[in-house]
């Protein structure tokens, strides 16, 4: 559907584009904001 469609590329614009920021940091801050959400990651 549109909404995973949308969903996914925010998903790789986040994770995938140039960014100071590393792969593994990246992934660690959507950890870290999924649990403050109380969002099962």
């Amino acid at each position: 559907p549109t909404a995973m469609e949308a969903s996914m590329g925010l998903y790789r614009a986040l994770m995938f584009t140039p960014s100071p920021l590393s792969r593994v940091q990246r992934e660690m801050l959507a950890v870290v904001t999924s649990k403050a959400n109380n969002c099962f990651y």
